[in-house]
């Protein structure tokens, strides 16, 4: 009898969600299909952070500044942000639209 308690308890702090996590950890399927199926990806880890309502994918390699090119992308796979020590045609600008320290680890190699 004294268990009923507990457990509604327990239920209720188990159903709450912190708010500074990322709502979906899944992979969308173009992600999945480029990076991860794929033996010959350089990725090292998938990061991902909300902006908006929208979730941005983070293709980190763990390249030095001008060893090559990282990509942002949303679920559809379309790039929103090259991060790159080249300067590219918009250098880096679109990065001052993150925070480092919000970029979640949601894949590992």
């Amino acid at each position: 009898m004294n268990r009923i308690p507990f457990l509604i308890l327990f239920s209720f702090i188990s159903a709450c969600k912190k708010e500074n996590e990322a709502t979906d950890k899944t992979i969308p399927a173009c992600i999945r299909s480029k990076v991860i199926d794929d033996s010959l990806t350089k990725v090292k880890t998938i990061r991902v952070q909300k902006i908006g309502n929208e979730l941005h994918y983070w293709l980190n390699t763990d390249y030095g500044h001008f060893d090559g090119i990282e990509y942002v992308v949303n679920n559809s796979c379309d790039t929103l942000c090259r991060i790159s020590g080249e300067q590219l045609p918009s250098p880096n600008a679109c990065y001052s639209n993150y925070y480092f320290e919000k970029w979640e680890i949601i894949w590992q190699k």
